[in-house]
């Protein structure tokens, strides 16, 4: 049972794009990495709003052969009213999602986010998106890459 007073009044996990969970495109204009889907060529994009030096504008999904390039993004905000946290784990496909996830679980891949926000032991988490790669063969994935990040101001 989940309504939208819960995205303004309690700590929240979602899981999946605005395309496979709506409660996400609350969040939409307050993050840099967007989500589009290409419907007539069956694939998902990550739309970065504000390219940083050396980032691209579209981080598409690109079969090479028997591999995929997939990206996903990890993101750590406010909710709608400021009073909690919102993490969002999404993908631009559904491997893209579980690499999200398995980030976020997993203390050795949690180091490399740590990392890039220049985190000490000491400091709280800040708010923030995670840009990430992902590249599957079959069933398997490989370890996933951070290639753009942002701290977003706190609140």
């Amino acid at each position: 049972d989940f309504s939208p007073d819960d995205l303004k009044t309690s700590n929240v996990v979602l899981l999946g794009s605005s395309r496979s969970n709506p409660w996400v495109q609350f969040f939409a204009g307050s993050m840099n990495f967007g989500f589009q889907h290409d419907n007539a060529a069956k694939f998902g994009s990550i739309i970065n709003n504000h390219p940083m030096p050396g980032e691209q504008k579209v981080y598409a999904t690109v079969p090479i052969s028997s591999m995929v390039d997939s990206y996903g993004v990890i993101a750590f905000l406010p909710n709608l009213a400021g009073t909690g946290n919102v993490l969002i784990l999404a993908g631009a496909g559904m491997h893209a999602t579980e690499s999200a996830g398995e980030i976020v679980t997993r203390d050795k891949l949690w180091a490399d986010v740590v990392r890039v926000l220049g985190l000490k032991s000491s400091d709280s988490l800040p708010y923030f998106e995670v840009l990430l790669k992902t590249r599957v063969m079959g069933a398997t994935m490989q370890r996933p890459q951070i290639i753009a990040w942002r701290r977003h101001p706190a609140h």
